[in-house]
Formats: C-alpha cells, structure tokens, sequence
C-alpha cells in the first residue's frame, strides 16, 4: 500500500508538474499563438471561409486576449478585430449554459456585401445539424464594444458605412432570444450616397424578453436633430407584449437635405418639423403625426390592427392645410391643398369590409386647377364602394355617382358623371347653342374598367 501511495503521488506530481509547464508555455507569445491558431481549425467554418489569429496573450485560466483576429473568404477580408479580451471562470465554461465575466472588442473592420443569397459574412459559419446538441446558452456578464467600422455594400453602387461603433452594455445573453442592457450606444451613420452624410446615434436600452427598448434615442447631423424614444414588443400576437409599444419622436427640425440623401425624390430645401408616437391597446395600435413645413400644417391619426389572421381594421382621421405637395416628393405639382380626410374601415379582409370613407378639399390648387370645394365619400358593403362626388372646380361643377372594388384581386369600378360651367367653355357653348342667353356646356362621361386600365 505505500508503493502504491508513492506511486499514485508520484503520478499526481508528474500531470501537476505536465499541467504548470503546459501553462508555461502558454505564456510563451510565440506557442500561445501557435495553439491559439491549431484551435480555431476546429471552427465550423463553411467552404472557403479562414479564420486566423495574429497574436494571443492572458494567462489561459482566467483571461485572454487575441490579436489581429482576421475573417476572410477567398482573398478578401470580411472583419478584423485588433483586439478581443475575455475575462472567465473555468468553472463557468462547463454545462450547457457558457457564461463570460466580461467580453471586449476594441477595434475592428467590418466590410460585408449582399448578394443573391443573402450578405457574405453571414454564410461563414456552417449550420448546425444538430441544434438539441448545442444546446444552452452564451452568457457575458459585462460587454464593451469600441473603434468598430462597418461597410455594407447594398448593392455594387451603394454602400451604408458605420464608423466609430461603440457599446457598452451588460447581461448579454446569447440563445433561443437575445437579451441584453445597453448602457450606452453610440455610432456615425452614413446612408449610401456620395459625398457621404454623416449622422451621429445616441442611444440605450435593452432587449429583454418581450420588448427592444431605445430610450433615450437621439440621431442628428448638423442640419437636423431627431430625439424622443421607442418601445417596440417582439410580437404583436401576444396581448401584453403587444400593450407595450410606445414610440415618441420628435424632429427639431427634420433638413429636407438630409432627408433627400436618403430618399432622393424629395427636394432638398426647407426644414420639416414634426411630433410622431404610436402605442397599443391590445392588437390594435395607434399612431399620430403633427408635422410643420413652413406655413403647411398636417395632422393625422390612423389606427390599424397588426396580428396574423386579424380582421382588417383601418381608421384615420387628418387634416392639411396650406400644403404644397411639389416641397414633398420632386414629382408633385405645385400648389396649396386644403383639406379633411376620414375614414373607418373594418371586415374579415379588406376585399368583404365594411364602412365610410370621405375626403373634404376647400380653396386648394393643384397646378393650374382651383379646386374652390369637393366632397368625395365612400360607403363599403362587403368590400363594394358606393361613390359620390361633388364639387367646384375651375369655376364650373363637377358630379358623378358610381361603385367600385378597390380591393379584390383585379379591381373593378364604374363612375357616372357630369361638369358644367368649366372656365374656357363658354365659346363652345355659344357655338353649340347660339348667342342667345347665356348657354353652358353640361359635359357627361363615364368611366368603367377592371384592373388599372380604364375602357
């Protein structure tokens, strides 16, 4: 039994005496780096994807940090990172559930592009055939993100850049749903265009189980100034996830400039204002809009229900006034619209719904054409519109009745109709009927068709 003693502490002493030297080495940069770059072979990578690590320091058993870690497909360079440190417990690595006291990424480049099947940097792991045995979650106490540019190329003429990314957040928790706090964060934004626009994201919050939290939330340049905040539920199918939407913005202003590099249909002069929310009451969620452009003002309220298989409810309620709808959209003819619009729409679907819709216009113009008052309304039966219109427009009358069906799978419609008394006419009338009294022009039409193209 002492041979056996002896010989059982003498193997005990040997595998320490293995392990210290193991670990010895390991401190060696030079071996460190060596073992660092045989393990990462065992990455899962998919065909033609290499990962490498340039250098590797830490003690092993608590921490590490690795150097120049670069991901490449073919030739090109798809992300590196200068440097990534993980502080752990060897204890906390074991178990399904693998939990890092911090993680820190400080510096790094991004440079990703979207193809037919989706963006590049996405396909570099190889998907798991087996998701049960994974298994658990990745679990990091404390998350620091700093120095990180993106380039994603949209397309071979349009590429969004980020630069400057940083985070510095807490209880990340990598799994089945994503969760984190985020303390702080923070980026330069520039949308795809040339010379490129600079935009700066102030933000935190969390993602927690039932919701993405950004509050505060504020983006701005050196024209423009957006700030509120957004609580947006990870579902609307679940009531009181669905009850926790909360969205409030408000532009201070909003430089038309810096909306056109996004949207290059807009014109580029003049500052927008405005206030924007939306919240929920079960599945049915409402937004509001008050927005200022000069003298134009509008306001709108629209309420919809979003869920799968929900019947189709649309309601909105607006107002305009003074608007010239060539400052919104490069298109647009000028002019100055005027106006209510109402509407309160709900049915299985849109194609069996019922309800009302109306749209009020009172001294507007729209490029040439005064349009003193009209008054069209829509009375839906089972998907079926019932239309009237009336009105004053270029000085005569305008009227005319009809149906249609906006919503079936190849719309339908027919309208009846007549103007009198247009400006300009007046020589034709005479000519028709003589120059006896004061003869008007009573013009009658009448318009049917399905699909888009009226016969």
């Amino acid at each position: 039994m002492r041979r056996l003693g002896r010989v059982l502490a003498l193997g005990g002493i040997a595998i320490l005496a293995i392990v210290v030297a193991v670990v010895a080495l390991l401190q060696v940069p030079a071996v460190a780096t060596w073992a660092v770059n045989r393990l990462v072979t065992f990455v899962p990578l998919s065909p033609g994807y290499t990962l490498e690590v340039g250098g590797v320091g830490g003690n092993w058993l608590t921490s590490l940090q690795l150097r120049g870690v670069v991901l490449r497909q073919g030739s090109r360079e798809l992300a590196r990172i200068e440097h990534l440190g993980a502080r752990y417990s060897p204890l906390q690595l074991r178990g399904p559930d693998r939990r890092l006291r911090e993680l820190i990424l400080d510096g790094g480049t991004i440079a990703a592009r979207r193809g037919p099947d989706g963006w590049d940097i996405s396909g570099a792991l190889q998907p798991s055939g087996d998701t049960a045995a994974a298994g658990g979650d990745f679990l990091v106490d404390r998350l620091t993100i700093r120095r990180v540019d993106v380039a994603a190329r949209l397309a071979p003429d349009s590429v969004a850049r980020v630069k400057g990314l940083s985070l510095f957040g807490r209880d990340l928790v990598v799994g089945d749903t994503l969760l984190v706090v985020m303390d702080s964060l923070g980026a330069e934004i520039a949308p795809p265009g040339e010379p490129a626009l600079w935009f700066t994201l102030a933000a935190a919050g969390e993602a927690t189980p039932e919701v993405f939290r950004l509050d505060p939330l504020r983006i701005s340049s050196h024209r423009s100034d957006i700030s509120g905040h957004a609580v947006l539920p990870r579902s609307f199918d679940v009531p009181r996830m669905a009850d926790r939407l909360d969205v409030k913005l408000e532009a201070r202003p909003l430089a038309l400039a810096d909306l056109a590099s996004v949207y290059p249909a807009v014109p580029p002069e003049g500052d927008l204002t405005f206030q924007v929310g939306a919240s929920a009451k079960g599945r049915l969620v409402t937004a509001q809009l008050a927005a200022r452009l000069d003298i134009a003002a509008i306001d709108l309220e629209g309420s919809t229900v979003v869920d799968h298989g929900a019947p189709s409810v649309y309601r909105i309620r607006g107002k305009v006034k003074d608007l010239d709808p060539s400052r919104l959209h490069r298109s647009a003819p000028i002019g100055a619209v005027n106006g209510e619009v109402e509407a309160d729409v709900r049915g299985e679907t849109l194609a069996l719904a019922d309800g009302n819709a109306s749209l009020r216009l009172r001294g507007s113009r729209v490029a040439d054409t005064d349009v003193r008052d009209l008054d069209f309304n829509a009375a839906l039966t089972r998907g079926r519109a019932d239309l009237r219109l009336r009105g004053h427009v270029l000085g005569g009358s305008v009227r005319a009745t009809g149906w249609a069906r906006p919503f079936d799978s190849v719309p339908s419609y027919r309208l009846d109709g007549g103007v009198i008394g247009l400006e300009g006419t007046e020589a034709v009338a005479r000519t028709l009927a003589g120059d006896e009294g004061e003869p008007v022009l009573d013009l009658r039409f009448r318009v049917s068709g399905d699909g888009v193209a009226p016969q």
